[in-house]
């Protein structure tokens, strides 16, 4: 076969394959400008959390005579807007450490229960602080409710546990008292407050 001819038919080849390709190109780029954008649907629910912010857990214990205690805590936002005020009676002593780990997972309970997932914890009891951080679990009463807290703990989205000194834990100290002189066992305020919680806010303004 003469090479010219060869030649001849490589270039044929060569313009077939490229108005191909050409032609693909134009289908695909018809083909994307036909397509529209899916539009997103939110769906609408009732108040929720909003999962990048952090809320603060404080909690306080006041133990009377080795006969029974009182638990309180306070949940505030980002801003330090309260979210939750919660307190507790219970009939029977505990230590103070077991004691705190009680609050905490009654805390970590109940936040949980209003859509709270990112918590940090604040503490007066640094034996506490320091058991939680550590995840240390003693083989004793407060090591079995430690260990309740932190089972709690895992289904959080974040969990902080920190050391705060006593004085500036004023609300949850306060609202321990409140618990004792209340004749229920469990009290929880969060859309509408007690006028006495109300006023414990405003002095720790």
């Amino acid at each position: 076969m003469p090479c010219s001819l060869v030649l001849r038919r490589s270039n044929i080849d060569r313009l077939a394959h490229s108005m191909a390709f050409r032609a693909h190109v134009k289908d695909f780029q018809n083909a994307s400008f036909s397509i529209k954008p899916v539009p997103i649907v939110t769906l609408v629910q009732r108040w929720k959390a909003l999962l990048n912010r952090l809320f603060k857990l404080n909690k306080y214990v006041v133990i009377v005579d080795g006969l029974y205690c009182g638990l309180g805590m306070v949940v505030r936002d980002h801003n330090g807007n309260v979210q939750m005020l919660s307190c507790y009676k219970l009939p029977y002593p505990l230590s103070v450490d077991e004691a705190e780990a009680t609050i905490a997972y009654f805390g970590i309970c109940r936040a949980k229960e209003a859509g709270l997932f990112k918590l940090i914890l604040e503490s007066d009891v640094l034996f506490f602080v320091n058991s939680a951080q550590n995840r240390v679990v003693l083989p004793s009463y407060f090591g079995s409710k430690l260990q309740t807290v932190l089972y709690e703990a895992q289904s959080l989205d974040v969990f902080q546990c920190v050391h705060l000194v006593r004085y500036v834990n004023v609300v949850a100290h306060s609202l321990t008292k409140f618990a004792l002189s209340s004749i229920v066992n469990e009290l929880i305020f969060m859309e509408e407050l007690h006028p006495f919680t109300a006023d414990l806010l405003f002095l720790a303004l």
